[in-house]
């Protein structure tokens, strides 16, 4: 939850600060300092404190006595009896006002809820989902007093959306897919404390679905022939069917390499490295930013067998790697560190040959702190269908909790299915043929395709499907050597 604070709050039902949480008087009273404090102490300027049971000095330094003045000073205001100043938080209202940021609600000062402040994407792709991020902005002065009692998001226009965690000041909008491109939808967030709301709209727009082709002017990129394409150091690289690797500067291609062998997925990995798996050679590679240096990162597992046939990878939060094989193994690859960094997972063994891999989250939740909660390991295979294994429950090894395989969705058509990408919102993207699927699965409910997106011709393929930025996909048709850019949301 995003409350911006000097000191923790403490939510649910209103916390009064201890008697004196005088915070100034209605109706223009005088409030210099010197008033009450939470011991009933009352020291005035030149003044010394009194005891507990009577006033403090005045100016004139005499202590004080019994009557209503308390023995304050010319102009300041009487102590509040009982340690409580009518008119200040959590006290009396005075003649029905309240000091400050507060309201007279059943003849009690309370503080009214902070505007929120609401956040998101100024457009986004229907029927992806997107965060509704609402910011409660704390006054220093109503520090430690809890400025609501309830959280509510609404849609309050445009076509329905589908609402998610509606009662934390972050929720998830899965939009509508059949909204049309430009349609508005506007969302607001209430704060509500002791019958008084304060509210924060936000409106986000429908954005075309429009891929276009990127890197087709710069010098050698077109004409290199290029059957896959990946992400790695913070660059775009590119490989041939013959193993020859680049990657694309400003100006064109860069560090070129010839791996004799044909690569079939190159992924970052940890500080400045790329990774690049070569399934006819049995091996990962390496390339290392920090020096521009290739070598091999992985080919025996720690039983001494051979990785053997590696075609896809992916990594989750933790920095473990897993492998899928072409005989229907995984592989992991734990901390190099540990006694046993890279094992087959025997729980895994896959009917089918895993085309494409990728991490995610389910369910997506503001109250999920551990990082291996709800982690989703997915994989597309030869028949076009994508497949999830849940990275909690038995334990294997030293590694992460797995579970068993079983099928995640089905798609329509045929042929496999080359590229899988999840986003931190649980959008699910699947390409296969000339087609990318959106995939969607609501907290409680199946997963199922929820928009077909075709690529023009020339820009299919799907081949290294990734998110360079977060509000993009790209991928490369391995038949043309084109790469193509798919806006997602416009930040």
């Amino acid at each position: 939850m995003k409350l911006n604070t000097n000191a923790k709050l403490i939510l649910g039902g209103v916390l009064l600060a201890a008697g004196g949480c005088y915070s100034g008087a209605p109706g223009g009273a005088d409030t210099d300092e010197g008033s009450s404090d939470t011991d009933n102490e009352a020291g005035t300027e030149g003044g010394e404190s009194g005891n507990d049971t009577e006033g403090g000095e005045g100016e004139s330094g005499e202590s004080g006595s019994d009557d209503d003045t308390n023995g304050s000073g010319p102009g300041d205001p009487p102590d509040p009896p009982d340690g409580c100043l009518p008119g200040s938080i959590g006290c009396e209202c005075l003649n029905d006002e309240c000091a400050g940021l507060s309201t007279c609600i059943d003849d009690v000062c309370t503080p009214a809820p902070p505007v929120p402040e609401v956040d998101g994407p100024n457009a986004a792709l229907a029927g992806v989902a997107i965060t509704l991020d609402g910011a409660i902005n704390v006054p220093d002065e109503l520090d430690g007093v809890s400025v609501f009692e309830s959280l509510l998001w609404a849609q309050i226009a445009g076509p329905d959306a589908v609402l998610e965690f509606e009662s934390d000041n972050e929720a998830i909008a899965w939009l509508p897919a059949g909204a049309a491109d430009n349609t508005e939808l506007t969302f607001r967030l209430t704060a509500s404390l002791g019958g008084v709301d304060e509210s924060g709209e936000y409106t986000i727009g429908i954005m075309p679905a429009s891929p276009v082709e990127v890197f087709d002017k710069m010098t050698y990129v077109s004409d290199f022939g290029a059957t896959l394409v990946g992400r790695g150091s913070g660059n775009t690289w590119l490989s041939t069917d013959l193993g020859v690797v680049a990657q694309i500067g400003d100006e064109g291609l860069l560090y070129e390499e010839d791996m004799t062998s044909r690569v079939t997925q190159i992924t970052g990995y940890g500080d400045n490295r790329v990774l690049f798996l070569q399934p006819d050679l049995g091996r990962v590679m390496l390339f290392n930013g920090n020096n521009n240096t290739y070598s091999e990162f992985l080919s025996m597992l720690t039983s001494g067998d051979p990785l053997g046939t590696v075609s896809s990878m992916a990594a989750d939060p933790d920095g473990n790697i897993y492998f899928g094989c072409d005989d229907g193994r995984v592989v992991l690859y734990d901390d190099p560190d540990e006694a046993e960094p890279a094992i087959t997972l025997d729980r895994f063994m896959l009917d089918q040959v895993p085309t494409a891999m990728a991490i995610g989250q389910y369910p997506v939740s503001p109250d999920i702190d551990d990082g291996d909660e709800g982690i989703m390991l997915y994989y597309g295979t030869t028949t076009g269908d994508v497949w999830q294994v849940a990275l909690t429950g038995a334990e294997v090894g030293d590694g992460p909790e797995v579970d068993v395989p079983s099928q995640y969705v089905s798609l329509p058509g045929t042929g496999a299915v080359t590229g899988i990408r999840v986003d931190s919102n649980r959008n699910m993207w699947v390409g296969k043929g000339d087609t990318l699927y959106l995939i969607r699965r609501a907290a409680g409910e199946n997963p199922s395709v929820v928009r077909e997106i075709s690529a023009p011709a020339g820009l299919a393929g799907f081949a290294g499907l990734h998110s360079p930025d977060s509000d993009q996909l790209r991928w490369l048709d391995p038949t043309s050597g084109r790469v193509t850019n798919l806006q997602t949301y416009d930040e």
